[in-house]
């Protein structure tokens, strides 16, 4: 914690530019000897902390030098917060530690309308190798909701919450915190498979083949639809479905994708999951082999509805973000 010591300006001559005004009106000293020469009423509106520390009196015998506060932080972290406050360049940043030393010390003085920036960073950070899931705790110790939400839409990989070590924020975070990142993807899943199981939407959605809504399953209206619908071929067998108390008849192998593409959102809850090769290939086997009709077809209605049950999954998965328990804590803060 800063110390308010007053003491003489002697020897010390380590100023650390451009914290070097020779009409400033304090002098903060690092842990490692620099100095920065300041202004008073800067530092006061940007934290109540130096505010306090400011409102000290200075040592009577000598009335005419400045202020020094000598405080716990290096001159590295020092100079990233008075940048921060100051109307100069922002500072560079480079690598975690820099950024969490500063993000500390901003939260130490009261200063965290200025972590807007740092969170910025951060965010940049994500790109180069930082894992979401240290993201996603660091966000949470730090009240950065927006970097929760990005670190955590990262987390809808196969295994997302088993990183290789553990993150250090997890000595000191809740348990609240991991409970509401897993509780985060559980509702991101079922907002994802519930697309995938919306047989309602395949027929009647907003898209080229739909059906008009209550339609009696015959006639010209389901011959426009997709070739698993459309097709009466028997040689593939047929299965009858009923959808808002109609009968309707479709052909079995859509079943394998739609089994194949909810496995593949239950581990990967993202619209990309379910156009995957691997993901439509065993419906598109089993088409061509049982019904030359499809065969013309399959592949092309296919790849559409995929795309389309893409976009719905990215939606809904979305939306379940401002749903889930996981934005409630970020905005709540237990910590």
């Amino acid at each position: 914690m800063a110390s308010a010591d007053t003491d003489i300006l002697s020897t010390h001559s380590s100023v650390r530019a451009p914290f070097d005004d020779v009409d400033a009106t304090v002098i903060c000293r690092s842990s490692d000897g620099v100095d920065f020469h300041l202004y008073k009423n800067i530092l006061a509106k940007a934290s109540p902390v130096f505010a306090g520390m400011f409102a000290l009196p200075s040592i009577p015998e000598h009335p005419s030098s400045l202020q020094i506060v000598t405080l716990t932080e290096d001159a590295d972290t020092l100079e990233i917060l008075f940048r921060l406050c100051y109307p100069i360049k922002r500072p560079v940043i480079r690598g975690l530690g820099p950024l969490l030393a500063a993000l500390e010390a901003l939260r130490k003085y009261e200063m965290t309308d200025l972590t807007s920036y740092l969170e910025q960073a951060l965010h940049g950070l994500l790109d180069h190798g930082l894992e979401p899931l240290r993201a996603y705790a660091i966000a949470y110790l730090y009240s950065l909701p927006d970097l929760a939400r990005t670190s955590a839409k990262l987390l809808d990989g196969p295994r997302p919450l088993e990183p290789s070590t553990m993150p250090p924020e997890f000595r000191v975070i809740p348990a609240s915190a991991l409970f509401a990142v897993i509780d985060y993807r559980r509702e991101c899943i079922r907002a994802a498979t519930a697309q995938v199981d919306d047989i309602k939407w395949m027929l009647y959605g907003d898209h080229p083949k739909k059906v008009p809504e209550a339609t009696p399953f015959r006639g010209r209206a389901y011959d426009q639809s997709w070739v698993w619908i459309s097709c009466n071929d028997a040689s593939h067998g047929r299965e009858t479905i009923k959808v808002d108390g109609n009968s309707v008849v479709i052909n079995p192998w859509i079943r394998t994708y739609l089994a194949d593409a909810k496995k593949a959102v239950e581990t990967h809850p993202r619209g990309a999951s379910v156009t995957t090769i691997s993901v439509m290939t065993s419906a598109l086997k089993i088409a061509p082999s049982s019904c030359t009709s499809c065969a013309r077809v399959a592949w092309m209605d296919l790849l559409l509805y995929g795309e389309l049950l893409a976009q719905r999954i990215d939606a809904a998965v979305s939306e379940a973000r401002y749903n889930s328990t996981f934005l409630s804590d970020c905005t709540s803060w237990l910590f």
